[in-house]
C-alpha cells in the first residue's frame, strides 16, 4: 500500500509539474529524502507522507478495516 501511495504522489507532482525542489521548500523535507522515497531506497513515516501529500495539495487517507473481536 505504501508504494501506492508514493506512486501516485510522484505521478501528482511530475503531472503538476513540480521539481523535488519545490517540494522540498513547500514540505521542509529535503530533495534527497524525497528522491530516496521516490525510488524506494526509503520507507517513510506516514507523517511524512502526509507532508509530501499536503505540498502537493492532496490529503492521504487511510483506513484499517476489521472486526476488532478477531484482533
Amino acid at each position: 500500500m505504501i508504494n501506492e501511495i508514493i506512486n501516485n504522489l510522484k505521478s501528482i507532482r511530475i503531472k503538476n509539474r513540480i521539481t523535488m525542489v519545490e517540494l522540498s521548500n513547500k514540505t521542509g523535507i529535503s530533495q534527497k529524502h524525497i528522491s530516496n522515497i521516490e525510488n524506494f531506497k526509503t520507507t517513510p513515516s506516514i507523517d511524512t507522507l502526509q507532508k509530501l501529500a499536503d505540498g502537493l495539495g492532496y490529503k492521504i487517507e487511510l483506513s484499517l478495516i476489521g472486526d476488532k473481536n478477531t484482533a
